[in-house]
């Protein structure tokens, strides 16, 4: 039986995808889902340097949070 499902997410267009299926296997197998994403820290310190309304983190929505 399956416990534990974790997801590598990097915004890209697999992202939704790759959610949704998650999201459906975790249920059917009543597990535990995670997900990862790793950020280069490079991108905070960009946005540091030209301001913080020029950053746009990529995050899931709280749709997918939520469930």
């Amino acid at each position: 039986m399956i416990k534990s499902i974790l997801l590598a997410v990097d915004g890209s267009a697999f992202t939704e995808p790759v959610l949704q299926y998650g999201i459906t296997l975790a249920q059917k197998f009543q597990a535990l889902l995670r997900v990862l994403t790793v950020i280069d820290i490079r991108i905070f310190e960009w946005a540091v340097a030209i301001g913080v309304e020029g950053f746009a983190p990529i995050i899931p929505s709280s749709g997918y949070q939520e469930e």
